[in-house]
């Protein structure tokens, strides 16, 4: 709890929908900051060690456990989203969808105007751009904007309360799930509710993969509890599709996986290369071969590399600034991703519980092969935690604290724009997120670690 209360003013002074880069923080005093902020991860990080310890040994009861979840996510809600703008991009998408003659395929310049409030405090690329969502999620951010006389303030607090809610309910349900798994109760609800990310990334920061991970939770206990019948645990993946495009990574790695052993190889691979076919058909029918590519891959027109903090940043950095070569350093993207596709597909070939597949694939995926690389996409494998060997398990426990931690970093350089002192900071903030996680899989030594057993469905 005083890791939670400290971070009021640590996200006071960072606040999004106040402070810009003209009112940013001193440095001296920035530096103050981003040490509390540290102290403040570290704190939660050692408390949800210390509860994840307490639950697997049945030390501590599940209403104990969801009392002291609520208490910490509801302590939260006294903190306004400090760590990303995304939330603000939310709010322009719901203002854009009740303007007259609004539509989210426009830019948002062109339909909120150069005078908005709002739109003002997104940098310029953001307000030249177009959602990168779904109708599912538009449909919340239409209904929280369409709450009459809400402050800019109070409708960010009500992103944070439903991704509360969302986090709450995936706690839940891993709660159910694990102990269907013959682990305690409480284990898998402290894992999810008190993780680092699900209390940063999640409630505070009220990013919308929450969905995503409630989706992945509701995907395992169905599971687990259906195992008769494992397809109908494809229909929450498939629905994950309606939040965001990236929701196809674990639908495509579970349903390879839950196919590939009922069928034999050759036909695997067939139904793999079709269904691989018919997504690029669809894409193309609906027009979002653009979109999506953008997305994905950025442009090698535009003036910055589409990475961040991932180890495909380092040869697109030197290519791109060093040798003046934005083409060759959009190949290099490409390649990345093709290799990230492959990984996937290799991981579902290989691991025929479904699971184990999705939360390994997408692990190494996040970790290490995707470029765009933003700790809020690991909220949807928390829920895995469970179905990964006890190696695996315990690098996502701690890049669920790295990949929050670095943040202090981020902070102090919020407002850097010189492109050497960027792509500096970058590769700092990439080594603090990757090099923890990446020690523990590189361990040849047997792994004495093992809070909890690890479930084979």
């Amino acid at each position: 709890m005083l890791g939670v209360l400290l971070l009021i003013p640590v996200a006071q002074h960072f606040r999004i929908d106040l402070v810009r880069c003209e009112s940013w923080p001193p440095p001296m005093e920035r530096i103050g900051l981003c040490v509390l902020y540290l102290l403040c991860v570290g704190l939660l990080f050692v408390a949800w060690q210390r509860l994840l310890t307490l639950a697997s040994s049945n030390q501590l009861s599940l209403h104990r456990a969801l009392g002291i979840c609520a208490l910490f996510h509801g302590s939260l809600l006294l903190s306004p989203p400090f760590l990303s703008d995304d939330p603000l991009f939310y709010l322009a998408l719901g203002k854009v969808m009740h303007a007259p003659g609004g539509s989210l395929d426009r830019p948002l310049l062109d339909v909120l105007g150069p005078d908005d409030a709002l739109l003002r405090l997104l940098p310029s690329h953001w307000q030249h751009g177009t959602t990168a969502y779904q109708a599912g999620f538009h449909a919340l951010v239409w209904l929280i904007e369409s709450i009459p006389q809400l402050s800019l303030a109070g409708k960010l607090t009500l992103y944070q309360l439903s991704s509360l809610c969302a986090v709450l309910l995936s706690a839940l349900l891993t709660a159910q799930t694990a102990q269907r798994c013959h682990l305690p109760a409480s284990y898998g609800l402290i894992f999810v509710g008190l993780c680092p990310l699900s209390l940063l990334e999640g409630t505070q920061s009220g990013h919308n993969d929450v969905w995503l991970m409630l989706l992945m939770a509701l995907t395992a206990w169905l599971y687990v509890s259906y195992r008769k019948y494992p397809s109908v645990a494809l229909l929450p993946l498939a629905l994950g599709l309606f939040i965001k495009l990236s929701a196809l990574l674990s639908l495509g790695t579970f349903g390879l996986s839950l196919f590939r052993r009922r069928i034999n190889s050759w036909l695997w691979l067939g139904l793999t290369i079709l269904a691989g076919l018919c997504a690029l058909g669809l894409v193309r029918a609906l027009h979002m071969e653009g979109r999506l590519i953008s997305v994905v891959l950025g442009s090698p027109d535009l003036s910055w590399d589409h990475c961040t903090r991932s180890l495909e940043c380092l040869p697109r950095a030197i290519l791109r600034y060093g040798f003046a070569r934005p083409d060759l350093s959009y190949r290099v993207g490409i390649a990345f991703q093709l290799v990230g596709g492959l990984w996937l597909l290799a991981v579902s070939w290989r691991y025929q519980e479904p699971l184990t597949a999705t939360g390994l694939g997408l692990l190494i995926y996040y970790l290490y092969l995707h470029g765009w690389a933003q700790s809020w996409y690991l909220l949807t494998i928390v829920p895995l935690r469970p179905f990964l060997p006890a190696k695996q398990g315990r690098a996502l426990e701690l890049l669920a604290g790295s990949g929050c931690a670095y943040y202090a970093l981020a902070l102090y350089r919020n407002c850097l724009t010189e492109p050497w002192q960027v792509a500096l900071c970058e590769l700092a903030e990439g080594l603090f997120t990757i090099l923890p996680p990446t020690v523990i899989l590189l361990r040849k030594e047997s792994f004495a670690y093992v809070r909890a057993r690890t479930s084979s469905v």
